[in-house]
């Protein structure tokens, strides 16, 4: 149901049916049949377009419903990271790392993306059998992949002390910030005077 103005409505009457319709052999489909009466000061055509318009913008809010939501790196390597759930499921196979990188983190159960992204620096390079190679390796191959930014720095992302939580708005200000040339730990602390 559309509601309508009860002062001015130039719709006066609608009236619909469905009949069966046949379409070559196939006679298992449904022709909806619309009668539009207006008061003249738009046409029947528009006020369906109209109304179908009105009908898809209260509905657009069914349209997200079961579509997962991004899920947000909350610690580690790629913290603050909004990932949307396809790129935070991606195999570590999908990488093109080195064999021994690969059964590195296989054999430590990181088996996605995401898994590896939450891994501090510390963490990963306490892995048995990785060491910085593997890391410096895995780092680029996240970078070539699009899941880190390169900072201009040490091309780890974000340039936060591995502590400090940060959250995913802060994430994306560090993001812009670092897109912008700029180095945000040295802008920690700072007011707009001291620039």
């Amino acid at each position: 149901m559309i509601p309508v103005d009860a002062i001015f409505t130039p719709v006066r009457k609608v009236n619909y049916h469905v009949e069966h319709t046949r379409v070559g052999q196939m006679t298992n489909f449904d022709k909806l049949v619309l009668e539009v009466w207006t008061d003249g000061t738009t046409n029947a055509v528009d006020a369906i377009s109209q109304s179908a318009d009105i009908m898809r913008e209260e509905l657009a809010i069914f349209s997200q419903l079961g579509k997962p939501e991004p899920s947000v790196v909350e610690h580690g390597v790629g913290r603050g990271l909004a990932l949307p759930a396809d790129k935070y499921n991606t195999p570590i196979e999908d990488l093109n790392l080195s064999v021994r990188a690969y059964n590195c983190l296989k054999r430590s159960g990181l088996m996605t993306v995401g898994q590896v992204l939450e891994k501090s620096e510390e963490e990963l390079l306490t892995l048995r059998n990785f060491g910085q190679k593997s890391y410096d390796e895995l780092k680029e191959k996240l970078i070539q992949f699009g899941y880190l930014q390169p900072d201009a720095g040490n091309g780890d992302r974000p340039a936060l002390v591995d502590d400090e939580t940060v959250s995913p708005l802060g994430a994306a200000l560090i993001q812009a910030l670092q897109e912008a040339g700029e180095d945000p730990s040295e802008l920690i602390g700072q007011t707009g005077d001291e620039r």
